[in-house]
């Protein structure tokens, strides 16, 4: 797992100036409405489809460029970004500036790699192609870069992919989660959940294991669920599921959202570690969930982080009971940007003596009060 170690923004939504925020095994941004929690996570969506080739559809479909610059383009010019990757052999760096273009679309000004190999004095950095509407990570390719720089690109551009958002939000009778999806649609859990039910069925043939332990928390955290009935119709298969009454078997539809929103976070969170990507990326995983679901939701979070680095954003005081305050950033809206900053266990100390951390945060000792 290659960890990512800090990340730079400026320019970006709410984010006027993020400077080299560090990042560990979890990652629990707190704070209120409107602070930008959300823009933080949506720049990782951002990056999902730039390394995908689908940037322009991601922009145009929210908004277009004015709403990706802070407070649009009148006041921001460019968007810049820095992140910095931890290997086993030294140090990845990924930069890149994005413009307003004609017909309010985004375009890379600037694109550079870079890699800094342990106890050597001389870094790989290049520079890609500027100009482009998509970037040229995926496309990069030797010539014109030579052997190193092709590898670090290659290197980089994994890295990138395999940070992902998810976001189970859309519960609603037409969403994905709800309908049959394609039985061979099963390689990753998307990042709506919409191919579960081919996930699950999967697991359920090839990793039991694996799909037991599913099983085992879900009854844990939905007293009426016993297990899921995978039967393929055709080429799909639909999330159906039986109750305490072995002889009924309940559809989708037939599913609070919050039980569905907990059936694939459980998912998510307990499938095997050679399917995780490198980071999890969720944003108000606690929504419509029982604060006991919370806590068993936490103790898996807590888990998968040995495996890899989980970003969560919360408005749950009760959900961040359940984390140490090294694991805790605060997201505040201060002259109408997002500021980001850790607190100290020295600022916290004395008053953790007497109170969880989440009424901690609810006192705003440690400001973004919920």
């Amino acid at each position: 797992m290659d960890i990512l170690k800090s990340i730079s923004i400026e320019g970006f939504k709410s984010i006027r100036n993020l400077d080299c925020l560090e990042l560990g095994p979890i990652n629990v941004l707190i704070g209120p409405n409107g602070a930008g929690k959300s823009n933080f996570v949506s720049f990782f969506q951002l990056l999902n489809y730039a390394m995908t080739e689908g940037m322009q559809t991601y922009v145009s479909t929210r908004g277009f460029a004015n709403s990706f610059l802070h407070l649009g383009s009148k006041m921001t010019h460019r968007i810049h970004a820095e992140l910095e990757f931890q290997v086993e052999t030294g140090i990845n760096r990924y930069c890149f500036t994005l413009v307003p273009a004609a017909r309010d679309s985004l375009i890379f000004s600037e694109e550079k790699v870079f890699f800094q190999a342990e106890g050597h004095p001389h870094p790989i950095e290049c520079e890609l192609d500027p100009g482009s509407k998509e970037s040229n990570l995926p496309k990069a390719t030797s010539p014109p870069l030579n052997a190193n720089e092709l590898r670090t690109a290659r290197a980089i551009l994994s890295q990138l992919m395999r940070k992902r958002v998810y976001q189970f939000h859309d519960t609603s009778l037409e969403s994905r989660l709800r309908k049959a999806t394609h039985l061979d649609d099963n390689r990753y859990l998307r990042s709506d959940g919409g191919n579960l039910s081919a996930i699950l069925f999967r697991l359920q043939r090839d990793k039991s294991d694996f799909y037991r332990r599913i099983i085992l928390q879900l009854r844990r955290m939905i007293p009426s669920f016993q297990d899921f009935v995978l039967e393929p119709e055709g080429d799909h298969i639909l999330l159906q599921w039986r109750g305490t009454d072995p002889e009924y078997i309940f559809g989708p539809h037939q599913l609070s959202d919050g039980s569905l929103r907990l059936m694939a976070l459980t998912t998510l969170f307990l499938q095997p570690p050679e399917d995780l990507p490198d980071m999890v990326i969720v944003d108000e995983p606690e929504l419509g969930l029982h604060p006991e679901a919370e806590a068993l939701l936490a103790g898996m979070i807590r888990s998968v982080s040995a495996k890899c680095q989980v970003l969560l954003a919360t408005q749950s005081a009760s959900l961040v009971d359940n984390f140490e305050p090294e694991d805790v950033i605060v997201c505040e809206l201060q002259d109408g940007a997002s500021d980001f900053r850790r607190p100290t266990m020295e600022e916290l100390q004395v008053w953790l003596e007497d109170y969880t951390l989440g009424e901690v945060w609810r006192k705003n000792v440690m400001g973004g009060q919920p």
